[in-house]
């Protein structure tokens, strides 16, 4: 990848939890890359490390008991990992901003909506509260809520309208870097359909690069460019959305594509993945995946596999390499 058009790269990254009775594996030697304006689907079952490499990325890791043992986090030629509190600090809100999981718990109910975004502006901006407040009401036009609802709260407002603010609120110092967690979860399919578009319509205007972490195939084919397969704190496979959808390698993505339903086939029953994920305490040797995986060898248990590059810029993680590629289906 070229280095002039790389945003954010994680190397190595490992994170793990320390409670009085168990040592948590969040993430286990996590590589990324994000270029800029380019956005990435991170997918993976719950419980998968999703939210973890997104709260790394801000150094908001509750520390403790989370810890990152080893890594960098690149961005723009800076390990973020190296910097101090105050220096992260700018950082946050004004060059990496986060929609997070909840809009109903993400925004402050004693605030009104104006002030919450206002706040933001006025950290990082440098202006007064008057000139803040003026970008508030803005960004509320932008998100497509009246410059007028500033002065109401969060419980007047619905769902839908509620992940807008959040939208706002991260978006109101241009970052270069969004990442987004679940953004649409919480919301009814209508209202998904909107706040994704509106993303789609905010990143190509202000040219923000996004992470997108869900659980959705469907959302990741609307949105995303490149697709990174996340299962017990490893990256199992990456490529671009054509790679991901119609040459998967790994099994385990072969299984996510099986407890979907295909709009061009009819099919009695689903095929979910057999079994649940491992426990994070107490992880598999070898594949974390063999398990549950039907294609599973004597090797499997022994030896975790190498991250390997299949073809140009497809990535999968499995002894059995090509062996395993099946035909994609349209999501």
């Amino acid at each position: 990848m070229d280095n002039a058009q790389t945003l954010l790269k994680i190397n190595d990254l490992t994170v793990h939890y320390k409670t009085e009775d168990n040592l948590i594996q969040a993430l286990s030697s996590v590589n990324l890359e994000i270029k800029k304006g380019m956005t990435l689907g991170l997918v993976g079952e719950t419980g998968a490390g999703k939210t973890t490499i997104a709260k790394s990325i801000l150094r908001l890791i509750p520390t403790p008991p989370g810890k990152v043992l080893s890594g960098e986090i690149i961005y723009d030629g800076v390990d973020l990992l190296k910097l101090t509190k105050q220096e992260m600090q700018r950082v946050r809100g004004a060059q990496i901003s986060m929609i997070f999981q909840d809009p109903m718990t993400a925004l402050d109910p004693v605030m009104t909506v104006g002030r919450q975004i206002a706040e933001v502006v006025e950290i990082h901006e440098k202006c007064n509260a008057a000139q803040a407040m003026v970008k508030a009401r803005e960004m509320l036009e932008m998100v497509g809520i009246p410059a007028k609802r500033a002065n109401e709260y969060p419980h007047q407002f619905s769902g839908g309208m509620k992940q807008r603010v959040v939208i706002a609120i991260a978006l109101a110092c241009n970052p270069n870097l969004l990442i987004a967690d679940e953004p649409t979860t919480a919301l009814d399919v209508t209202i998904q359909a909107q706040v994704l578009d509106l993303m789609r319509h905010l990143r190509e205007e202000l040219g923000t690069s996004l992470l997108l972490i869900t659980h959705d195939l469907g959302v990741v084919a609307q949105t995303c460019a490149y697709v990174a397969i996340i299962y017990a704190g490893e990256i199992v496979e990456y490529g671009s959305v054509d790679q991901i959808f119609h040459q998967y390698k790994h099994p385990y993505t072969e299984g996510l594509f099986g407890s979907i339903p295909m709009l061009n086939k009819e099919e009695d029953r689903l095929q979910p993945i057999e079994g649940t994920m491992p426990d994070p305490a107490d992880l598999p040797l070898g594949c974390k995946f063999h398990p549950r995986c039907k294609y599973a060898i004597s090797t499997c248990s022994s030896a975790n596999p190498s991250f390997v590059e299949i073809r140009d810029g497809h990535f999968s993680r499995c002894v059995k390499g090509d062996s395993t590629a099946k035909e994609g289906a349209d999501v």
